[in-house]
């Protein structure tokens, strides 16, 4: 039985290009994996970061910034 974020009401199948970015320290992602299966999307994965310290992490932005050039190439 799917869990956590995999287990969201709403339908995850997308064709648009997605990244899941969270916290290894994220209770709140639980399931992320499975998420990030579901919808076809890259996962990144934030060390030592929590469900409020993720956005302002310097990952997040090093992450973010690139895919969203490659995203507005496609």
């Amino acid at each position: 039985m799917r869990g956590g974020m995999a287990a969201h009401p709403l339908p995850l199948a997308s064709t648009v290009p997605t990244m899941l970015v969270v916290g290894d320290a994220d209770p709140v992602t639980e399931g992320r994996d499975e998420a990030a299966a579901a919808l076809g999307a890259e996962l990144v994965v934030l060390p030592k970061r929590n469900h409020v310290t993720t956005l302002s992490a310097r990952g997040f932005k090093q992450a973010a910034l690139p895919f969203l050039e490659d995203a507005v190439r496609v």
